[in-house]
């Protein structure tokens, strides 16, 4: 067992909705998991393997993109962009959501979207670039799978179907049939909102997918062309869904979203994500980006429950144990500060910019010691015994 105690614990944003700070002068780690997070204890600093002096920084659960398609490696095919993982790892972003692979020659066939979300699964599971989490497994829905395939896939470890829209199905009520049976079997269900995004893919309104009833409605502000106001303000209100917003899709409505979302009592429901690759290219810190749009948008908002957007909130949606700092997940951490001009945290989301982060730890282990795209903090933690 490998015990790792992080002294000197500046304020801590949780990533929990419902318990978004906590106070703690010590963070206890046993096997890469939470076990304690408070005042600081005798026999933690005789018996850590490792202690790590925070230095008074700011403490974050590390960034999920909940909305992101990688291919089966390392590669984007469409933007030739290479280290797509270690860029991300470089913004303070440890773990993404694949929605569905975009990749040339995608089999669409029932055998061949069932072998295409194991093999997803298992590549990035095999090739933890940085640690980086990548749960690359999505399965595409296609005509002709049964109740029986889905039971299969999710006995083979497969929790989430592709984005529904995207792959050869489009029609609603095909759409809606297989959403139902993949739900039935416990997949996490994601559909496309708003207007086609490539020549491929479906538009939806809202009373489309009301009938499909997914369990995530997709870059609710246009990925990059939403749906109409009125059937944004629709799916929140009527709706019982996770919501995520994308970087790449339309600031003016997702000011809105996140403003109808404050009024419904689901700011919980709202995620965060970059839609990558998408039609505004390949953006590892379009998390930050959505979230600072979010913040500043909404100027009474506390920026602790907008890091919750890119973290617990994807967390409970997927079935995550990692995305908060709370007892019992994965410590999967950030060491933040406030970055130029601004000199206090709150005040550089609200201005609706990126913080400075000093490192990013997985499972209690530091696996990027500076972030090459962001800034850096005055300070970085640093290792007392190592």
């Amino acid at each position: 067992m490998k015990r790792v105690l992080i002294i000197n614990c500046g304020p801590i944003m949780t990533g929990d909705f419902h318990n978004p700070r906590a106070c703690g002068e010590v963070i206890w780690i046993e096997d890469g998991v939470i076990r304690h997070i408070g005042d600081a204890k005798p026999e933690f600093e005789k018996s850590a393997d490792a202690i790590l002096d925070a230095h008074g920084l700011f403490i974050s659960p590390g960034m999920i993109d909940a909305h992101c398609h990688m291919p089966i490696n390392d590669y984007l095919p469409q933007y030739k962009a290479c280290d797509i993982v270690e860029n991300y790892m470089g913004g303070g972003v440890s773990s993404m959501i694949s929605l569905g692979a975009r990749m040339p020659g995608l089999p669409t066939s029932v055998q061949g979207a069932k072998a295409m979300a194991i093999v997803g699964k298992e590549v990035w599971e095999n090739n933890r670039v940085r640690g980086a989490r990548v749960q690359g497994g999505a399965l595409m829905l296609v005509d002709g799978m049964t109740s029986a395939d889905f039971a299969e896939m999710a006995a083979a470890g497969i929790k989430v179907a592709a984005e529904v829209g995207h792959g050869p199905v489009k029609d609603v009520e095909t759409a809606a049939r297989l959403v139902k049976a993949a739900r039935a079997q416990g997949l996490i269900v994601p559909a496309h909102a708003g207007g086609p995004s490539s020549r491929d893919c479906a538009g939806y309104t809202a009373e489309d997918l009301f009938t499909i009833n997914p369990d995530v409605i997709c870059h609710l502000n246009g990925a990059t062309t939403p749906m109409s106001d009125e059937d944004v303000d629709r799916v929140i209100q009527e709706g019982d869904f996770y919501y995520d917003i994308t970087a790449d899709g339309n600031m003016r409505v997702l000011v809105n979203i996140v403003e109808a979302c404050a009024r419904a009592g689901k700011l919980d429901r709202l995620m965060v994500g970059t839609n990558v690759p998408s039609a505004a290219g390949y953006s590892p810190m379009g998390v930050w980006m959505g979230l600072a749009a979010a913040c500043c948008g909404k100027r009474d908002l506390d920026p602790a429950l907008c890091i919750c957007m890119g973290t617990g909130n994807v967390a409970d949606c997927y079935g995550l144990d990692y995305g908060k700092v709370k007892v019992g997940y994965q410590a999967d951490l950030l060491f933040i500060q406030a970055a130029y001009p601004a000199t206090e945290l709150n005040a550089t989301l609200k201005a609706g910019d990126m913080p400075a982060i000093g490192c990013v730890m997985v499972g209690g282990e530091v696996v990027m010691d500076s972030c090459k795209n962001c800034p850096g903090p005055s300070q970085r933690p640093s290792y007392i015994r190592r």
